[in-house]
């Protein structure tokens, strides 16, 4: 046999056996996936029928009653109407669309939206692979980390937005060339805080039509607030944010607004707006204009994944808004080299090693951790921004 012949047979069965260890790796990594998602989504969705504090159940039916939820938020919930900790700090739209919340017991609210955000995150998440040019391993890899993480269980449980305004969020940038796409974003524009960075992007890319739309939704929501409060609609046009304000405590994860917070910088400048609005809203504009600069090197869910961490940079957020890491995720599977792995260490530190340090006593609200989780969050855009991803595949996932 010639000696060449004798090492190609030399090197077929060590191919071979590496090819074997690779998929018994991957199955064994996926059924492990499985199993701690089978987990966390059992254990948001019991958390979410026991308990749901942040389910806007209470606002929905007091509305249906033609009560106005925010003025029995601002008069200090004298009746205890408003159970749990279910103060109305998000725009009008929300609680019009979400009526129908009013004909179920609280228990069956609970239910119902646990299952609506579990559906939609469905939706989301591989609808994101799909554009991100991930194949079935990547996407299912995707799906199962973000059921996974703490954010997904705590948003699910709490009875939070954050999964449902993030579906619509989702559509309104990956739709925005359609014109009901600015319904979608009103809709997310219910928790104001998600959804700055992308209208900014739609005014600096001129797409007017969405705008519009989006704006005449959002008035829409307003009057018909307005109207079935039996509330003059000049009375209940600030009464979100006099809400947030009188309710909204406890400071973000890592962003500018809780940093300047918690650095004694906050001081009142006009109408009770402090500082750190003001720090928040520069920095949210820096930002954005960054990534404004690079938008030529970067994919759609690239933009898309960099304007998520604009918003969670800046804006205070707590740690079940960190769904909207999952585009940044994305991205993390769809790249090769250093930045992959800088990407998903950012994710994994809020997804699971926020969680890690709680566990082992470590104050995550304090200063210090405050300030590292700001510089985790620009690292993250910065990865995504600054070095030009070397993708594994065409964007079809061939």
């Amino acid at each position: 046999m010639p000696p060449e012949d004798r090492g190609d047979g030399a090197r077929a069965p060590t191919s071979k056996a590496r090819e074997a260890w690779s998929r018994g790796f991957i199955a064994a990594l996926v059924a492990t996936l499985v199993l701690f998602a089978a987990v966390s989504v059992g254990q948001g969705f019991l958390n979410a029928v026991r308990n749901s504090q942040d389910l806007q159940w209470s606002p929905v039916s007091l509305l249906s009653a033609g009560i106005n939820p925010y003025s029995v938020a601002l008069e200090g919930n004298p009746n205890g109407a408003l159970i749990l900790y279910q103060v109305p700090p998000y725009l009008h739209i929300l609680y019009v669309i979400t009526l129908p919340l009013a004909l179920l017991t609280f228990k069956s609210a609970a239910a119902a939206w646990a299952i609506l955000a579990i559906g939609l995150s469905v939706f989301t998440i591989f609808n994101i692979s799909k554009r991100s040019g991930l194949n079935s391993l990547q996407s299912t890899i995707l799906f199962l980390v973000f059921l996974c993480g703490t954010p997904f269980r705590n948003a699910l449980g709490n009875g939070q937005t954050s999964l449902v305004l993030f579906f619509f969020l989702a559509i309104s940038w990956h739709r925005r060339g359609k014109a009901w796409s600015g319904g979608a974003l009103a809709i997310a524009s219910a928790k104001y805080s998600f959804s700055p960075p992308v209208w900014l992007w739609l005014a600096a890319e001129r797409n007017f039509v969405s705008l519009l739309v989006s704006v005449a939704t959002l008035i829409f929501g307003w009057l018909a607030f307005s109207a079935l409060a039996h509330s003059p609609p000049m009375e209940t046009i600030l009464q979100p944010f006099e809400v947030a304000k009188k309710y909204s405590l406890d400071g973000g994860v890592g962003d500018i607004m809780t940093a300047t917070r918690l650095l004694g910088l906050d001081f009142l400048v006009f109408a009770g707006v402090g500082t750190s609005y003001f720090a928040a809203v520069l920095a949210g504009i820096i930002a954005f204009f960054v990534v404004w600069k690079r938008s030529s090197s970067l994919d759609e869910n690239e933009l898309f994944s960099a304007l998520c961490v604009v918003s969670l940079l800046a804006f205070r957020h707590l740690g079940y808004d960190y769904v909207l890491l999952a585009p940044a995720m994305a991205v993390s599977l769809s790249v090769k080299g250093t930045v992959r792995w800088v990407l998903l260490g950012c994710v994994v530190y809020f997804w699971f090693g926020l969680k890690a340090l709680d566990v082992i006593g470590i104050d995550t609200s304090g200063l210090m951790m405050v300030l590292l989780s700001l510089v985790v969050n620009l690292i993250l855009l910065s990865a995504i921004v600054w070095p030009k991803p070397a993708h594994g595949q065409s964007p079809t996932g061939q």
